[in-house]
């Protein structure tokens, strides 16, 4: 395994958390399988094995180099297999994969990942008691103006292993047709591995445990143009970093009343409280918002909220409309005021370089923040999220575009804000009932205070051809360029991937 010494340079050290993460994965892998195979041993159960095989060619095989010389040859082989079954009273979907990767230059940088999504739903009894078990174990880019790939095969220490596991069991009684009453309680755990260990750590990311009870009483039949909700949740979560700990609590009665068919009114009201070891003091208070649904046509839906969080006005917004059966065009704007851990800030995943020198800070200013889940500030700060998106799906053609804009802003005393900005457009046009093409853009741009300045940009197509119904083979090339102030993200890479898909 790899790190970095806190200078920019990579020192190498052993660790045992690439084990640990592979056993813990492998161990909710047969869990899993063992909730899935024995409710249901009875029914249809459908298990698809696969097996792809990778090879890429990359000029950037360790994205932590900035030298030259760094082109690699990377083979991929990945078994997996998709389970699925249901019967009356058990739901289960399971998805795992193996990623082996072999690096031919530098060996050492050959891995084991593991991929694997699962769920596992039970009726305990009979529209009263729910059991829900879930996994997951995914690698992401730690950071992502240390990205300069969208491409997961390279070698860097800015990729971490995420996996989650929960369980819920929850209880459900219907009074009649006055109210429905759920009652969830989930726990968590989410474990998160590096790359290699990290002198100089890009972020402050750890183990978590968490706590949610979350109950709700929804409307029933009997009220006809009157619908409401009560609910009241109470989350708590520990961090192994520091022992971070933070609680949440927060009580809402949300209404909805049809003044007929095209025009709704919209309300809610209520409490909430944050206790939060990053926080100076709890913060708390009552919330509210009033607004109006539209909808003036089959293909139209207008919604607009405005009201007031933590003694600051918010405003949020929807519209949806469909020019066809195959088109929509759908915009959102929300806007929050919130605390730190509530909704986690990442800063765009980035710690602080105040020198410039390429190395994150470990010791900031004062006012300035430590790192991504890290805050000594008893104030919150505004969220702002708008995004525009179009689809279009025809027989043969497949096309997505968004944009979107996202800006956090501190009050003045803590001197900092930070926005991005971008786009995607995906696009896929099937030639035949064999050959398919299609072409992944992305751009996002990334200001925090002014200071620092990053654009990504990234251009992916590919071609499918399939051999046979379980049989196919693809080639892909992708192209990633960063631009930004910092001299060592300033970097592009070229990758070209053949893939050869075999399902059983």
């Amino acid at each position: 395994m790899r790190g970095y010494n806190g200078k920019g340079s990579a020192v190498t050290r052993r660790s045992s958390g690439s084990r640990r993460a592979r056993w813990r994965a492998s161990t909710a892998f047969a869990a899993l399988i063992g909730l899935t195979c024995g409710p249901i041993a009875v029914a249809e159960i459908q298990v698809t094995p696969r097996l792809q095989v990778r090879q890429t060619w990359t000029d950037t095989g360790n994205l932590d180099r900035i030298d030259g010389n760094n082109g690699e040859v990377i083979s991929t082989i990945s078994p997996g297999v998709q389970i699925a079954g249901q019967t009356n009273r058990v739901q289960a979907f399971i998805d795992y994969t193996l990623n082996g990767l072999i690096f031919f230059r530098d060996s050492s940088n050959s891995d084991i990942r593991h991929q694997l999504n699962g769920r596992v739903n039970t009726e305990v009894i009979n529209d009263h008691f729910f059991v829900d078990v879930r996994a997951s174990v995914r690698q992401q880019f730690n950071d992502f103006t240390g990205q300069v790939t969208n491409v997961q095969q390279n070698f860097t220490e800015n990729r971490q292993t995420i996996q989650t596991y929960a369980v819920s069991p929850s209880y459900r009684e219907q009074f009649g047709s006055f109210a429905t009453a759920d009652l969830t309680y989930t726990y968590s755990v989410t474990e998160q591995e590096r790359e290699g260990d990290v002198g100089a750590p890009i972020g402050f990311n750890s183990d978590g445990r968490g706590q949610d009870v979350n109950f709700r009483l929804n409307s029933g039949r009997a009220f006809n143009r009157l619908n409401w909700t009560f609910s009241s949740r109470y989350q708590t979560n520990l961090r192994t970093f520091q022992d971070l700990r933070f609680e949440t609590w927060r009580t809402l009665f949300d209404v909805r009343y049809d003044l007929g068919r095209s025009t709704s009114l919209l309300g809610s009201v209520g409490y909430e409280e944050f206790d939060d070891d990053t926080l100076l003091d709890p913060i708390e208070g009552v919330t509210w918002d009033v607004g109006l649904r539209l909808s003036p046509g089959p293909r139209t839906e207008i919604e607009g909220r405005v009201g007031e969080r933590f003694d600051g006005t918010v405003f949020s917004g929807r519209l949806s409309y469909a020019f066809s059966a195959s088109d929509r065009l759908v915009a959102n704007y929300s806007e929050d005021l919130t605390v730190p851990n509530r909704n986690r800030l990442n800063l765009f995943d980035q710690v602080l370089d105040a020198d410039g020198d390429g190395i994150p800070d470990l010791i900031p200013d004062d006012n300035e923040i430590l790192g991504p889940d890290v805050f000594l500030t008893d104030a919150v700060f505004r969220q702002k999220r708008a995004s525009l998106a179009f689809v279009r799906q025809l027989r043969k053609t497949t096309l997505s575009a968004q944009v979107f804009w996202f800006d956090r802003e501190f009050p003045a005393e803590n001197d900092f804000s930070a926005d991005s900005y971008g786009g995607t457009i995906n696009g896929q046009y099937r030639i035949d009932g064999a050959q398919s093409v299609s072409a992944q853009l992305i751009y996002r741009h990334n200001n925090a205070n002014q200071d620092f300045s990053d654009d990504f940009v990234a251009f992916a197509p590919s071609y499918i051809y399939s051999l046979s119904p379980n049989l196919n083979a693809s080639a892909q090339y992708t192209y990633t360029k960063r631009f930004s102030d910092n001299e060592f993200l300033d970097r592009s890479t070229n990758t070209i991937t053949l893939s050869l898909t075999a399902f059983f």
